[in-house]
């Protein structure tokens, strides 16, 4: 698969099926790597109104689903949270009460990790600072609140 716009990890494919997308109009985020399919995009997108149309011609393995994700966010003027966090640790977040954006960090292994604040951000529980790029420690099976500061 090759990404044009899209940042595509090594080894990210299709599953499941190949749609012959045409483009009509919309613009082509990747295509298929294939003697007959590449000539057809695998990811388009397109302004509708306020917003925005994006279509997949297949299912995707975890890795080109990220990489949609993460180009939907930047699209959107987001930025993915914390990237490069470790296999074991998941992050979600939330708008929380006032406006203030939570953040869900969990550890699940037994292997305490320690991963970096993107933002300056205060623990709900226990009331720790974290100041931005500063470590947060995870033990093992932790989980953490975080509201940006």
């Amino acid at each position: 698969m090759e990404g044009a716009g899209l940042d595509l990890p090594e080894g990210a494919h299709a599953t499941g099926w190949v749609e012959g997308l045409e483009l009509e109009g919309a613009q082509a985020l990747a295509s298929y790597k294939h003697p007959h399919f590449g000539r057809f995009p695998v990811v388009t997108t397109h302004p509708h109104g306020s917003g925005r149309v994006t279509y997949l011609g297949t299912l995707p393995d975890p890795a080109l689903g990220r990489a949609i994700a993460a180009w939907a966010l930047r699209a959107s003027g987001l930025e993915p949270g914390w990237p490069g966090l470790p296999s074991q640790v998941t992050n979600t977040s939330a708008t929380g009460t006032g406006g203030r954006r939570l953040h869900f960090l969990n550890n699940w292994s037994w292997t305490p990790t320690s991963v970096r604040a993107g933002v300056g951000l205060r623990d709900v529980l226990t009331g720790d600072d974290f100041v931005t790029d500063g470590p947060i420690d995870l033990g093992a099976w932790d989980a953490r609140v975080l509201a940006e500061v």
